[in-house]
């Protein structure tokens, strides 16, 4: 499929170096958060836009960088500023920036110039407040704060059952061969777009959840992936989803890569605005290109992209394009008196009926993003509307409490929609924690995933989360429970166990052609470990960070139960001599360490580990993790 050529035309040795780039999230989750108005200012990201104001830019400059399998890194300054006169925050006491020197929020800050701001894939925060400053270029992204809390949380478990979701979805649909998932575990076939996305977000919210410190090379990988088969789709309604996976990429790393292909993918879905169909309800998009209906997915989540672009790009024709198109949806397609949402629009103007989860979440999302972009508080009732018939008609109770439902039998793309309805109502409850209701599915969905639609043996999980348990794996009913989660662990609270210093884990890093496995039984740490790792090319990245320049032991956990193994070692793109040796172990449930000594700069770096049969490489490898100790 023909796509512009900036976005389809490009190599790995073209690609940005997103690892590093990745570490920036840290600096944004504090400084370019969505907070109610009234609190205090936080801190000034480096050159990053701040959360007041309208349009404040980020910064150029990305980390430095070295090659990975022959891509180039980013700018030679880590999070330096983008202009030589710094952009302000929207508040009275706004902070500056900008520059090389990161900026402090104001003192008091009150509302933000911009007023709402829209999340990255989270939903509207309140009133903005002035932030850090931004140089010249596009608006900056905005990360949500830790939202209000759930009464009941165990905030250690969610985090520690979102992770475990995350890492079981990647162990058992991740297919290194590919580079994409697979649509059931042990299965050649590869998921559809849709899911992809679905799955990418999924990985996002990980992204987000541990603030950048897990899954953030993966960000990276499922580009990758996506990049080799085309981002347009047959399908309009499956490019709103990946442009807002898109989106959420470019909040969580700053590439603006990221931002261009989103504004590519969307541009396809507005072409397809027609007025000409079907009598009575004549407008709408087209849900595929076959034209012969028109559907909520893609005109909800259309004006729920547009939205969100517009603030991004800072073109505020998709944000005209978006309050055409939900206007139209709701006038059109919604039951005012209920707020219930027809699914689809035939050709003949008939209007049908479909999912409660999908459809409710579509527009509730749509809602808020168009209540954060243009502070007009009738969208903000609209999404209350349409969230409690979400929670009065789509949810049924289990032993555990109300859960979302969209009936049986809920298979294929059915049982992926709970989990978009679940986000969507997360992002409601945000933004208005007064609605306990909203908590209380919330609360009993994540409840229900865990203990009811969970298998523990394999750790699949059921399309019904009512129960009983999965009894075998598929992607769709995978990622919608993996999302809502991760989504859940986020509205408890920040994770209360840090990650130790210096340790990062293969798995989460830029996964290039390598599998992710987690075989029963062996000793390793975090979620699984890396293998399938035999051919030219085939390895991984991970970005690092220290607190000093000087010289380090990277040291590498591994088993090489086929005898001693070879690879070749990158930091920050120069390749370390002689090759990285690594010695036979007795099994391959034998873990054991090896290392070797590199210069690092203070702050962040990249390590690649790949196998290169021209550089000595040889052998079968698992690679578990690498520590970093300082000489």
């Amino acid at each position: 499929m023909v796509i512009a050529s900036k976005i389809e035309s490009r190599s790995l040795e073209s690609r940005r170096l997103g690892l590093v780039g990745v570490g920036l999230v840290l600096i944004w989750l504090v400084a370019c958060d969505s907070r109610p108005a009234g609190r205090s200012g936080g801190t000034g990201g480096a050159g990053v836009g701040g959360s007041g104001g309208a349009a404040q830019a980020m910064a150029a400059g990305g980390g430095a960088g070295g090659q990975l399998f022959g891509g180039t890194g980013g700018g030679p300054s880590p999070g330096t500023g983008g202009g030589p006169s710094p952009g302000t925050g929207g508040g009275p006491s706004p902070g500056t920036g900008g520059g090389s020197s990161p900026g402090t929020g104001g003192s008091s800050a009150g509302p933000g110039g911009g007023g709402a701001v829209v999340n990255s894939g989270n939903g509207a925060g309140g009133g903005s407040e002035g932030g850090g400053a931004g140089g010249a270029g596009k608006s900056g992204s905005q990360v949500p704060d830790v939202p209000p809390g759930i009464d009941g949380c165990d905030i250690a478990a969610a985090h520690a059952n979102a992770g475990a979701a995350l890492g079981a979805t990647l162990v058992n649909f991740w297919l290194g061969a590919s580079q994409y998932v697979t649509a059931a575990p042990g299965n050649p076939k590869l998921t559809g777009y849709w899911t992809y996305a679905q799955t990418w977000d999924a990985v996002l919210d990980g992204v987000q959840r541990t603030r950048g410190q897990r899954f953030a090379g993966l960000i990276t990988a499922f580009d990758e992936g996506q990049a080799a088969r085309g981002w347009l789709d047959d399908s309009y309604e499956h490019e709103v989803w990946m442009t807002l996976a898109l989106m959420r990429a470019f909040d969580l790393t700053a590439d603006h890569t990221y931002l261009d292909t989103a504004e590519t993918v969307f541009e396809d879905v507005m072409a397809e605005w027609d007025t000409t169909c079907c009598a009575p309800h004549l407008g709408g998009i087209w849900r595929d290109k076959t034209k012969a209906q028109k559907a909520t997915g893609a005109n909800a989540g259309a004006a729920l992209a547009g939205a969100r672009l517009a603030a991004r790009a800072g073109k505020p024709a998709y944000l005209d394009f978006a309050k055409l198109v939900y206007a139209f949806w709701l006038s059109d397609m919604v039951d005012q008196p209920t707020f219930a949402v027809y699914d689809q629009l035939s050709a003949n103007g008939q209007r049908a009926t479909g999912s409660r989860t999908y459809d409710q979440g579509a527009m509730i999302g749509a809602a808020l993003a168009l209540e954060a972009a243009t502070g007009e508080a009738h969208y903000l009732s609209e999404a209350q509307g349409l969230g409690q018939y979400l929670i009065s008609k789509g949810t049924v109770m289990s032993s555990a409490g109300l859960v979302l439902d969209d009936g049986a039998p809920c298979s294929g793309d059915c049982a992926a929609w709970k989990g978009i309805g679940y986000r969507s109502l997360a992002d409601l409850y945000r933004r208005d924690p007064t609605h306990k209701d909203y908590a209380k599915v919330l609360l009993g969905g994540a409840a229900a995933i865990w203990s009811l639609a969970r298998n523990p043996a394999t750790s699949f999980f059921s399309a019904n989360w009512a129960g009983p348990a999965a009894t075998a794996g598929a992607i769709e009913a995978q990622v919608s429970a993996t999302i809502a989660l991760n989504q859940y662990a986020m509205l408890c609270g920040d994770d209360p166990t840090p990650e130790p210093a210096l340790v990062y884990q293969a798995e989460e890093g830029w996964l290039h052609h390598v599998d992710y496995e987690a075989t029963a039984g062996r000793d390793y740490h975090g979620y699984g470990y890396v293998s399938t790792f035999t051919k030219d090319d085939q390895g991984f990245s991970l970005g690092v960070e220290v607190p000093q320049a000087g010289k380090y032991v990277i040291q590498w956990r591994y088993t090489a139960g086929e005898g001693t193994g070879a690879r070749s070692v990158y930091v920050n793109g120069q390749r370390l001599t002689p090759a990285q040796m690594f010695p036979a172990t007795a099994t391959w449930n034998s873990w054991t360490t090896v290392g070797s000594t590199a210069d690092f700069p203070a702050g962040k770096s990249t390590i690649e580990l790949r196998f290169e049969s021209t550089n000595g490489s040889k052998t079968s490898l698992d690679i578990d993790e690498l520590t970093l100790k300082a000489m």
